[in-house]
C-alpha cells in the first residue's frame, strides 16, 4: 500500500487527554485520523465542546476500500491493518479500550450494490473487532 501524508505523532502521558479515531473510506483511498483533545473535567459548558488538539495525525492508503467489495475477508482485514496500526500507535496503550473508532464509507462505497455494501461493511466491522482492543 502506498503511505502518504504522515504527521508527526501526538504523544502526551497527560491523563486528561482522549483521543478519538475517524476512518475516512473513500473512492481513492483510505486514511485514518487521530484526533486528540484534554478532557474538561468542570462541568461547565465548556465540558461540551472540548478543545481539539493541534492536529490529527493521519495516515492514508490506497486503493479506496470499494475496491474490496468482492474481496475475502482476510483481503479486508490485511488493507485495514496498516490504518489499525498507525492508530494503535498513536494512542497511548492504557487507552485503546476507551478510544472510539469511527469510519465512514463516502463515493466508492456509495457505488456498490446494497448488497455488496453490507456484505464489505460487515467484513470491515469484523476486521477491526478482531484487529483492535
Amino acid at each position: 500500500a502506498e503511505y502518504m501524508g504522515v504527521l508527526v505523532a501526538l504523544k502526551d502521558n497527560d491523563s486528561n487527554i482522549r483521543y478519538g479515531v475517524v476512518i475516512d473510506a473513500g473512492s481513492s483511498g483510505s486514511r485514518v485520523y487521530v484526533y486528540s483533545w484534554y478532557q474538561n473535567t468542570n462541568a461547565s459548558a465548556d465540558a461540551l465542546f472540548p478543545g481539539i488538539l493541534p492536529e490529527p495525525t493521519f495516515l492514508k492508503i490506497t486503493p479506496g476500500v470499494a475496491k474490496f467489495a468482492t474481496a475475502p475477508f482476510g483481503a479486508v482485514q490485511a488493507y485495514l491493518a496498516p490504518l489499525i496500526n498507525f492508530a494503535e500507535a498513536q494512542v497511548p496503550a492504557h487507552l485503546h479500550y476507551r478510544t472510539p473508532i469511527f469510519l465512514k464509507a463516502t463515493a466508492g462505497a456509495r457505488l456498490l450494490s446494497p448488497d455488496q455494501q453490507s456484505a464489505l461493511m460487515d467484513m470491515v466491522y469484523h476486521a477491526l473487532d478482531k484487529n483492535s482492543d
